[in-house]
């Protein structure tokens, strides 16, 4: 006698028994079925072999007590007393026993079976039971333990999985506890129907075209499938589709063995709403700290309006009074030239002056590349000198030699500096002197400003940069200077160190990332 393993259609691990003293029309070719009893032996479910094996259109239908009509009357009381000890038992763990079935044909069959306590959503408590058959005539201790290896391996999967079988049309020949339950279907709902039933319309036709066309290749599909419960709930899976070939290598049935990761997929989404949530905030946080910027800045433009305005009037006048004496007539020929240059002199400062104004008023646009921190101070001197003059302070400016270059935004970089050199201005006392330099530290160069003013308080130094804090009477400033200052050298990578020179006066340094590389030569 042999053995051949095959598939009847239920999705369950079968075989085929042949013996070659049995006519070929009695062969029987499936040994694994599984039938569903109430707890008293009442038939509630039988898979199509358990029906073609045993009932031939007979006995074995629903409702028929099995001990009655299919057990052979020798094992009747060992097996009721099997089950009554599944039954009373905490129902946890399976039981294994043999039995003697008798088919409606008269033709005996021994069985070894494997019986489990389940829920049925429906039915309540019900005994599982599937049998694998084995030969009287030729009983094969390999065979049985290998038919109960793979039956207790069964068992597990339907215990961690959600397990479904279709035919090659996808209509549901199987369908465990599990997908029951998950889907709030019956069984007797679940089988004849195709896997529409649970189709919750989450993805869109081409999604079950390219499994379908997968599977129909003879090749395993995996994917996460949201699927719609019988009460309208959703529940995701992640789907293994494994597809049975025939001899010619066509798929003529498929398992699908799915898990559970409705939490999971709740958990992504909430951090997918998280990290929206998160970035919408950052944006708006960006948001915010420009319009302080721009408010800080165009504050500061105020201050130096007045100034500027003075400083522009200046060469204004002088080119103006030039431009009249030479279209009077008045100028000599030899003398002409010499007016002309002071005319171009002059525009050419307030155009410089000018340019300056509107450069730093201007909304920063982010454009970051080599800055020559020696020309930048040179760009803010221009437009503080009118306070400057006003406060009778000069200023030391020490221009390294070569030219030191920072990495960073040279608009948000003059913001910061002429903060600081505003602040200078009007710390320092009548005739002081505020130095600049810049030293370097390995990948730094620093924007160095000191002023020979009373200095910081130390009770004060650590609140400083704190936002509307300000040392200056009330309305002679925002208290955002520095505030926005440390923001915009943090952004660069850098850090800002505020401290008291000797014998008086404050020291704030700018220390921002080098750059490597100097700016494109124009010309």
């Amino acid at each position: 006698m042999s053995t051949v393993f095959g598939d009847d259609g239920s999705g369950h691990i079968t075989g085929a028994v042949l013996n070659p003293d049995r006519p070929p029309a009695d062969v029987v070719d499936l040994v694994a079925l599984t039938v569903e009893l109430t707890l008293d032996g009442e038939l509630l479910w039988a898979d199509r072999t358990a029906r073609n094996l045993l009932g031939q259109g007979g006995p074995i239908s629903r409702g028929v007590n099995w001990f009655e009509h299919c057990v052979d009357p020798e094992y009747v009381e060992s097996n009721r007393a099997h089950l009554r000890r599944l039954v009373e038992g905490d129902g946890r763990a399976p039981i294994t026993f043999e039995a003697r079935c008798r088919a409606a044909d008269g033709v005996v069959y021994d069985f070894h079976w494997h019986a489990v306590l389940a829920r049925d959503a429906e039915r309540g408590r019900i005994i599982r039971m599937t049998g694998a058959l084995t030969s009287t005539d030729d009983p094969s201790p390999t065979l049985a333990a290998a038919l109960e290896q793979l039956l207790d391996l069964r068992y597990a999967l339907d215990r961690a999985s959600i397990v479904a079988a279709t035919d090659r049309k996808g209509v549901i020949t199987y369908a465990n506890d599990t997908f029951c339950a998950i889907s709030g279907y019956s069984r007797d709902e679940l089988l004849g129907r195709t896997h529409r039933i649970v189709n919750g319309g989450y993805h869109p036709r081409s999604f079950f075209k390219k499994m379908w066309a997968t599977i129909g290749r003879g090749q395993v599909w995996r994917g996460d499938v949201c699927n719609r419960a019988k009460d309208g709930s959703e529940y995701w899976v992640a789907t293994t589709i494994v597809p049975y070939l025939d001899r010619n290598g066509r798929p003529y049935r498929y398992l699908a063995i799915r898990n559970d990761i409705t939490g999971r997929k709740r958990a992504e989404a909430a951090l997918a709403r998280a990290v929206d949530e998160l970035e919408a905030a950052n944006q708006r946080i960006l948001d915010e700290q420009s319009r302080l910027l721009q408010a800080e800045k165009l504050s500061s433009v105020g201050l130096l309006a007045a100034g500027v305005a003075h400083e522009i009037n200046n060469p204004l006048a002088g080119t103006m009074a030039c431009v009249k004496q030479l279209r009077d007539g008045k100028v000599a020929e030899h003398r002409r030239a010499t007016y002309f240059d002071t005319v171009l002199d002059g525009l050419d400062r307030i155009e410089r002056i000018v340019s300056a104004l509107l450069s730093y008023a201007r909304p920063a646009r982010t454009e970051r590349g080599p800055v020559d921190v020696a020309e930048l101070i040179d760009g803010c001197l221009l437009l503080i000198r009118p306070a400057m003059h006003k406060a009778r302070v000069r200023v030391d400016h020490r221009r390294p030699e070569p030219p030191r270059f920072a990495h960073g935004d040279r608009q948000q970089l003059m913001q910061a500096t002429m903060n600081v050199l505003i602040n200078a201005v009007h710390a320092s006392p009548e005739g002081g002197t505020i130095r600049v330099d810049h030293p370097i530290d390995g990948a730094r160069v620093a924007v160095r400003v000191s002023d020979e003013g009373p200095g910081i308080p130390l009770a004060d130094v650590d609140r400083v940069c704190d936002p509307f804090f300000s040392t200056k009477p009330e309305g002679t400033g925002t208290g955002l200077g520095l505030s926005v200052t440390m923001g915009i050298v943090q952004a660069h990578g850098g850090t800002l160190h505020i401290g008291r020179a000797a014998p008086h006066g404050a020291v704030v340094s700018l220390w921002l990332p080098t750059s490597c590389e100097s700016p494109p030569t124009i010309g």
